[in-house]
């Protein structure tokens, strides 16, 4: 398998307009254009929560930790789930951005600093024990708790395996421009030629896993020509382009891969039948 590849986050859909007044420090609840947004210094963070319809931003408190600045904000909006949660995150170079929206529909999320780590805790659902997220590599993770010899995860919570996808606007243009050149370096030649995908064998987590990764790394406007380009034999090819589709609307439908990586994988999968149906199987 190749080295884990760098995840990309879409830039999604539009707000409700709305938004609730509130200062932190450095931060505060703004409008941009007709749309709630939070600033962070003088960088205006629009849409924070993606495509969710929300209805009123809050800024519950400010973090610093390990030369980051976490800033969790709550999302109200909707009877379904009346509130969720993203964390902003900012290093000092006046280019912060949102993790995937998290929680449990609860309103009374509070943070604290655990071992150089943000955790966020709230109320658990339907009677749950409180539940419990950390940050870790870009995402909040649901650090879930045991009764009774069975986990317990919260309804509508991210669960610690739920891929999550980079935003290209939080990564520099280096490290993009970098990660990119790895990318096309290091994707394994067995991947890119006929014969050798037939005979590969690749696991349906190894498989989700570079699906999944193509698809986010496709959204990076350096990549997007690249990766659909070296991807188009594994998805045309008859030993594993079937399960590489099934994986693709597999991640597109589940509830739990937020609502960016949906978007992500669903484009690629357009893009990805477009460029099969014109080369024909392999």
């Amino acid at each position: 398998m190749p080295k884990p590849l760098a995840y990309a986050l879409l830039v999604a859909a539009a707000f409700s307009p709305g938004f609730a007044s509130a200062q932190v420090r450095d931060a505060a609840i703004v409008t941009s254009g007709s749309e709630p947004a939070v600033k962070i210094g003088k960088t205006i963070v629009s849409r924070p929560f993606g495509a969710e319809l929300i209805d009123r931003l809050s800024i519950i408190g400010t973090y610093p930790a390990a030369g980051e600045r976490f800033y969790l904000v709550r999302g109200d909006g909707g009877s379904d789930c009346p509130a969720r949660y993203v964390v902003i995150v900012s290093r000092g170079d006046g280019n912060p951005h949102p993790t995937e929206p998290f929680g449990t529909c609860s309103a009374d999320a509070r943070a604290t600093i655990v071992g150089g780590r943000l955790q966020v805790t709230m109320t658990g659902a339907a009677g749950a024990p409180a539940a419990r997220f950390a940050y870790a590599d870009g995402a909040m993770h649901l650090l879930a708790g045991r009764r009774g010899g069975r986990s317990i995860a919260a309804a509508r919570a991210v669960p610690v395996d739920t891929p999550v996808c980079r935003s290209a606007a939080g990564v520099g243009a280096d490290e993009q421009a970098a990660t990119i050149a790895d990318f096309q370096q290091s994707y394994p030649e067995q991947y890119r030629k006929i014969s050798s995908l037939n005979r590969a064998d690749i696991s349906p987590a190894d498989l989700q896993s570079l699906v999944v990764g193509l698809a986010c790394l496709a959204t990076w406007p350096g990549a997007q020509e690249i990766v659909p380009t070296l991807a188009t034999p594994l998805f045309a090819s008859k030993r594993h382009g079937a399960a590489a589709f099934n994986t693709l609307d597999t991640v597109s439908l589940d509830g739990l891969s937020g609502v960016n990586m949906r978007a992500a994988t669903r484009l690629f999968g357009a893009e990805m039948s477009y460029r099969v149906a014109r080369r024909g199987p392999l």
